[in-house]
């Protein structure tokens, strides 16, 4: 009794401390939470490293019990069981994720983002350093992305159903040799124009969150370094309506002065360069043709870890269909929406292990094919019939937000040309397509 009061009045103080600030601050809510009036966010790995054991000690602790189902099963005859055993072996596949994420945090410690302003302004810039408390030689550019995530509980009586969206999602190309390195700390410059239509975060509700996620990503030999940081993004006073993510999606903001040496936002649209960049990071390959044109071909296996990701995400699946059967003795009309999601999963597969897609621009117009072994239906389009190019999201897997480039026709049809890129990815697509069709125009 007395620890279940004692945590009563620690919550009571925390609460009151709590709304002590917001009161004291009603109309600045980045000054809500220590850690933001300070301006230094700390990752969340050791968080991850705890959670991954705690969840593959969970999945072993149910596939031990049902390892026992599935042996008796067999004994009486029905040998079919023993595809339960791939819910024990993902059970092994978790462990070793966990000790992967332990190797990781024990390598790296934890890197903290120190803020150069706060908050993050929408319609503005996120500005800081990512410190790391050790020397980092990765072995390419590190990867840094801000991402603006929807975060939705559903409570259905004891079940408890939590799904992330992303709204939006950026990323830079750090280059390796520009990190900075003093007293055995790594340095990582960031900065980021946000653009003002998104939402600013809003964790006031449980079942319903906005957050803003800054992440840090570089291969290394051994274990690779990973950090995470929750951002505080809000709209303030010095937020630039202009600043949308239309105007973000044509191309990039750089910071110049103006005549009385203030700091304003400049567009400058993506030079060649860097276009070519982004389709060689995504796997696409560019050449010219016979005919004096160019085409972008997506090969087979363009993914090859999205495509494994996919088959680990199958194999879990399955164990889960197993579990309901061998466990509870779910009947198969029961069962039918697991297996529906299942083939769903399958195809998803498929296309993502054995798509290829080209687009082929010449002086006779538009030609595309695409499908499993590139076995689709050939388009052929005229420059006169087409009316442009866009991206639209097709799937969210793990934290990366996917997008198809798709053709649009001026009879309304479209045609679904390259699929599964990163957002600066498709665009790149895009910026080589139309300047392609602009040469010829």
């Amino acid at each position: 009794m007395k620890k279940k009061e004692a945590f009563a009045f620690y919550s009571s103080r925390n609460d009151q401390k709590k709304s002590s600030v917001q009161q004291q601050y009603p109309d600045e809510p980045w000054l809500w939470k220590k850690e933001w009036r300070e301006g230094v966010i700390h990752s969340r790995s050791k968080m991850t490293v705890i959670f991954s054991s705690l969840f593959a000690l969970f999945w072993n602790a149910i596939s031990t019990f049902l390892m026992f189902k599935i042996f008796d099963a067999a004994e009486k005859g029905n040998t079919a069981a023993l595809l339960g055993l791939v819910f024990p072996i993902i059970g092994v596949l978790l462990i070793i994720v966990s000790i992967y994420l332990f190797l990781r945090w024990r390598k790296f410690g934890d890197p903290t983002f120190h803020m150069a302003s706060v908050p993050g302004v929408l319609g503005g810039r996120l500005r800081g350093t990512i410190r790391i408390p050790t020397l980092l030689r990765p072995e390419k550019e590190m990867v840094i992305t801000l991402d603006c995530v929807h975060i939705e509980t559903d409570y259905n009586g004891k079940n408890r159903k939590t799904i992330q969206t992303i709204l939006w999602q950026t990323e830079e190309l750090f280059p390796r040799d520009m990190l900075l390195q003093e007293n055995r700390t790594t340095c990582i410059p960031v900065d980021f124009y946000i653009p003002y239509d998104q939402p600013a975060l809003d964790d006031s509700q449980e079942d319903s969150q906005i957050i803003w996620r800054l992440r840090a990503e570089a291969a290394l030999p051994g274990v690779d370094f990973s950090a995470c940081f929750n951002v505080p993004v809000f709209r303030t006073p010095a937020s630039d309506s202009n600043i949308d993510t239309e105007v973000l999606d044509q191309g990039r903001l750089i910071g110049v002065l103006d005549e009385e040496g203030y700091k304003i936002p400049c567009y400058e649209p993506v030079n060649e360069t860097e276009t070519g960049k982004a389709l060689r990071r995504a796997g696409l390959k560019m050449k010219p043709t016979p005919s004096g044109g160019i085409a972008i071909l997506s090969p087979i296996l363009r993914q090859p870890m999205l495509a494994v990701g996919m088959v680990f995400f199958i194999l879990m699946w399955i164990g889960i269909i197993l579990m309901v059967t061998f466990c509870i003795g779910a009947t198969f009309l029961f069962l039918v929406p697991f297996y529906l999601f299942l083939l769903l999963l399958i195809w998803g597969s498929l296309d993502a292990l054995t798509g290829i897609q080209w687009v082929e621009i010449s002086k006779t117009g538009i030609r595309t094919k695409g499908g499993p072994f590139g076995r689709g239906v050939l388009h052929h389009l005229p420059f006169d019939a087409f009316a442009g190019f866009y991206k639209s999201s097709n799937m969210q897997f793990g934290n990366t937000k996917y997008f198809t480039v798709i053709l649009q026709k001026k009879d309304d049809d479209r045609i679904k040309i390259f699929k599964n890129l990163k957002h600066s990815e498709a665009q790149a697509v895009i910026d080589a397509l139309n300047t392609a069709i602009n040469d010829y125009k």
